[in-house]
């Protein structure tokens, strides 16, 4: 019985460690899921991606973490840096697979809002940074603090000025089911504002002037 007393009193001293661990972190405004190494999986999709981050999300959201506001009006979250030496930058050729939130179409079971374009539906997205395909304000929070790399994850912060400057460039991203069509069109009906999540499956530098 003592022995088994002892177990149960390191267990909950683990936990109670844990715990603390991930409060500390986020009270620094680390990403918990970065600072304990948490490897590059294998899921085919970034909603599968995700889902390996939902507890970094709400030890975020619980401390009230911010985004790190850019100069053009968006603001992002990483939940893991990548790896390898290629970077995002200007003329990169970048695959990746997004979905796009509609803030405003919130619900119980996504919180951050209904999305209306899925990779996983709607298909990868491959562009070269630069060339007007996607708008430059999204290409800026994906070359910050050096840019993006490959397995690299972000949570991009889009205001309603910004997606209706891209609608009207027709250089946002497009849903092809008839369900993301429909909400596409209701997303310009109220404020516009628009959570992007964004995987970086490859990056081509070949063009990069040296």
């Amino acid at each position: 019985m003592h022995t088994l007393s002892v177990i149960l009193l390191l267990l909950l001293s683990l936990k109670q460690l844990y715990s603390w661990r991930l409060a500390h972190v986020a009270k620094l405004g680390i990403c918990s899921a970065l600072l304990l190494n948490s490897p590059i999986s294998h899921a085919s999709t970034l909603t599968e991606e995700l889902k390996t981050f939902s507890d970094t999300q709400k030890v975020l959201d619980a401390a009230d973490i911010p985004f790190i506001e850019l100069g053009n009006g968006l603001s992002y979250r990483e939940f893991r840096s990548g790896r390898g030496n290629a970077m995002l930058q200007k003329d990169s050729v970048v695959t990746t697979d997004m979905v796009i939130r509609m803030k405003s179409f919130a619900t119980d079971k996504e919180p951050g809002g209904v999305a209306y374009f899925n990779s996983k539906t709607d298909g990868e997205i491959s562009w070269t940074i630069g060339s007007g395909q996607i708008f430059p304000e999204l290409e800026a929070a994906m070359m910050a603090d050096g840019g993006m790399k490959k397995g690299a994850i972000r949570r991009v912060d889009v205001p309603s000025v910004t997606v209706f400057k891209a609608r009207n460039d027709k250089n946002l991203p497009l849903p092809t089911s008839d369900d993301g069509q429909r909400r596409f069109k209701n997303l310009f009906k109220t404020k516009a504002d628009l959570l992007i999540e964004i995987l970086v499956k490859k990056i081509d530098n070949s063009n990069v002037a040296q």
